[in-house]
This record gives structure tokens, C-alpha cells and sequence, in this order.
């Protein structure tokens, strides 16, 4: 993997644009044609590490540092997750190295990392569990949908204190600090973006213009390639109207769950890890907006479910699928995509129905789990060694 992202970098050098605006903006220094590269999408505390760069005096050296740190956190996730099982483990290893080097050039690790942790504790370590959720969100709001699955009890009082003081706490600190304006922002930036041409939404009209010329049919803002004339804030609503239902389901049910087991960790373990993994994947797929780091919403989460004897080896066959797919798609592939060539729009496509078989299957996971209230589907206590007669495997 080191090898294939050292020759990438070299071939690609646009693998480390993030990395390079983040330098940029911390130093106030010119990003391609802008002269000051804002970071409005970045919530406080991600623009608070940022300030990190100021470290470092040249972009490559602090490119380099930034690979070290997330290969660090990369170590982490993998022990995490080996604690759980053999499979968990494996699932990320080779999922990651499908996903490709966009794993490591982007800081959404730093918030799979935590929210993986926020998962795996909500049980033995409740208000531990809530401050890293906490952190998550203020990294990078899409956490908070995961609050349905881990609100529910045993302890729901202590947890919800714990993650809703975190975020409450880095709010008026960055309102005190940087106005409120600074906390506003983040909020605000997507609207008015239309559909990102490798999300769900926009892939009927995408593949609808396979050989047509790419001028008349998407557009270069938000620092995205986006579908001209498209109706971004609609689809927002309805994403977010999905998105609520969802979780609010998942609450309800979690919460039935919750109350038929009594206060035992380890079942509602495992249900919580599915359902965390089912919203982040749904959260993807009726997003505006898909990256290729979006993979990691769901990837990890996705890993800690198949610890559960219930989750089937087709999960983790859609998921390295998918993430080998995206790699494809971005970096090796992406101006042919932006040239609307039809074999990189079949390998987007693929994609986007593998998000779709994903989301599927991980409601037939989740609805399986609920039926067998008290089934011996469960994952390993947090801090404990699988057993290594293992029966799953």
C-alpha cells in the first residue's frame, strides 16, 4: 500500500489538494486561482487542527507529516477493531486498501476513528461514548445522525449529558472565540449546491448524458463538480427528511430493544453497531454529496457490524466492492468520468447500486437482530479478547 501511494502521489498530484488548501488556508497563502482559500465547510474544531500547518513552512513536508499522523490512526482503528474479531480486522485492511490512498489524505479517519470508539464504549463506558460523539460532530456533523442508535438505553441519561455537554461546550467556545458567524457558517455552506456528480441522486441524469458534451451538462462550484440546473435543495430536503425517519425508527426500535434485553451490554452492542453502520451507509446515499472520502462515514462502522453472527458475507462483499469501485472512480478514472465516457460512468454506476445493496442488506441485518431479542447475537465486551474457538467462523 505504501508503495502503490508513493507512485500514485507522483502520478497523481492532485491527491493531495486537500492537504495543500488546508496549508494554504492556515498560512494564508495563494490555492490555485484563489487568493485566500476559505475552509467555510470545516466545522471550528476542523479548522482548529488545521491551524496545525502553521507548523510547518512548505506544504509537502506537512503533507508527509499529515500521512504519519493518519497512519497512526489508521494502527488504532485496526487494534479496535482486531479486539472484536478476526473478521472486523480484515474487513478493514482490505476494505482500506480497495478504498485506496484517499484513507489517508483526507481527515475523516480522525472522525471514523472516534466514532468507531463512540460505538464500541456506549456500553461499559457511556459518558466516554458520548464525548467522543461529541468531538465527532464538532469535526465534522454528520455524527450526530448516529445519536439514534446510541441514545437508547442503558444508561441513555449519562450518555446523552455526556455527548450533548461536548457539543454545547465546542459551540460557545467557538462562538466566544470566533463569533458566531464562525459557528453559522458550516451550517449554511450547502445550500444552494446542486447534485455532486458522483452521488446517488444525480446518477440517472449522469448516465442519461453518457457521451454528451461534459460543458452542457456539469459545472465547476463549492469546489465540486456539480450537475447545471439541478435541483440540489430539493433533493437536500428529501435527504434529510429520509434521514430523520430513519433515525427516528431506529431511536424507537433501539429504545424497544433496549427495554426487552434489560441492561446487558452485549446484544445491544450489536445492534447498536449495525444501526450506526445502516445510518451513516443511508446518510451517504441520500447525500447531495459523494466524495470519495465518504466511504469512511461507513466503511469502519460497517467493519465493527460483521463482528455479529447475523451480518451476512455479502455485506462485506458489497463493501470492498464498492470502496475498490470508488478508487477506480477517483483518482485513476476521474477525468474520464468528467468526460462522461461510458466505462467510467458503468464503474460509477456499479458504485451507487452497491451503496443501494449495502443500505439494503444492513436494514435486513438490523431488522434480524430485533427479531431475536434474546439470540446469542453478540459482539465481544469492549476490552475483551474474542474467543478464539470462535463458532462464526
Amino acid at each position: 500500500m505504501l508503495l502503490g501511494y508513493a507512485v500514485s502521489s507522483l502520478t497523481r498530484p492532485t491527491l493531495f489538494n486537500d492537504i495543500t488548501l488546508v496549508w494554504s488556508w492556515a498560512h494564508q497563502a495563494p490555492f490555485g486561482d484563489d487568493p485566500a482559500p476559505p475552509l467555510a465547510e470545516y466545522p471550528g474544531l476542523a479548522r482548529l487542527l488545521a491551524r496545525g500547518a502553521l507548523l510547518s513552512g512548505d506544504p509537502v513536508t506537512f503533507g508527509w507529516a499529515w500521512i504519519a499522523v493518519m497512519l497512526a490512526l489508521d494502527l488504532v482503528l485496526l487494534v479496535v477493531l482486531a479486539r472484536v474479531g478476526g473478521r472486523p480486522a480484515w474487513l478493514w485492511v482490505i476494505g482500506g486498501a480497495a478504498l485506496g490512498p484517499v484513507v489517508w489524505l483526507r481527515y475523516d479517519l480522525l472522525v471514523a476513528v472516534l466514532v468507531v470508539l463512540a460505538v464500541r464504549w456506549r456500553g461499559p463506558r457511556p459518558a466516554w461514548s458520548g464525548v467522543l460523539l461529541g468531538l465527532a460532530v464538532l469535526l465534522k456533523l454528520w455524527p450526530l445522525v448516529l445519536a439514534a442508535a446510541l441514545l437508547p438505553r442503558p444508561q441513555a441519561r449519562r450518555w446523552a449529558l455526556a455527548a450533548g455537554g461536548t457539543v454545547l461546550a465546542g459551540v460557545a467556545a467557538e462562538a466566544l472565540l470566533a463569533g458566531r458567524d464562525s459557528v453559522v457558517t458550516p451550517l449554511v455552506y450547502q445550500s444552494g449546491r446542486g447534485l455532486q456528480i458522483e452521488s446517488l441522486p444525480a446518477t440517472p441524469t449522469l448516465w442519461a448524458s453518457r457521451g454528451q458534451d461534459p460543458t452542457t451538462v456539469w459545472e465547476f462550484e463549492f469546489r465540486a463538480f456539480q450537475l447545471q440546473d439541478s435541483a440540489g435543495p430539493a433533493w437536500d430536503l428529501l435527504g434529510l427528511v429520509v434521514t430523520a425517519v430513519a433515525c427516528l425508527v431506529v431511536l424507537l426500535l433501539g429504545h424497544r430493544a433496549g427495554s426487552d434485553v434489560g441492561t446487558g451490554a452485549s446484544r445491544p452492542d450489536a445492534l447498536r453497531a449495525s444501526s450506526a453502520a445502516l445510518l451513516a451507509t443511508l446518510l451517504v446515499a441520500v447525500n447531495t454529496v459523494f466524495s470519495p472520502q465518504y466511504v469512511l462515514w461507513f466503511l469502519p462502522l460497517v467493519a465493527l457490524a460483521t463482528a455479529a453472527a447475523s451480518v451476512p458475507r455479502a455485506v462485506d462483499v458489497a463493501l470492498v466492492a464498492l470502496a475498490g469501485l470508488t478508487q477506480l472512480i477517483w483518482p485513476w478514472n476521474y477525468e474520464s468520468l468528467l468526460n462522461l465516457l461510458p466505462e467510467a460512468l458503468t464503474v460509477l454506476l456499479l458504485r451507487n447500486i452497491l451503496v443501494v445493496v449495502l443500505v439494503v442488506l444492513l436494514g435486513v441485518v438490523v431488522a434480524r437482530q430485533l427479531r431475536g431479542a434474546s439470540g446469542p447475537d453478540v459482539l465481544p465486551a469492549a476490552g475483551v479478547q474474542p474467543a478464539t474457538n470462535d463458532s462464526r467462523t
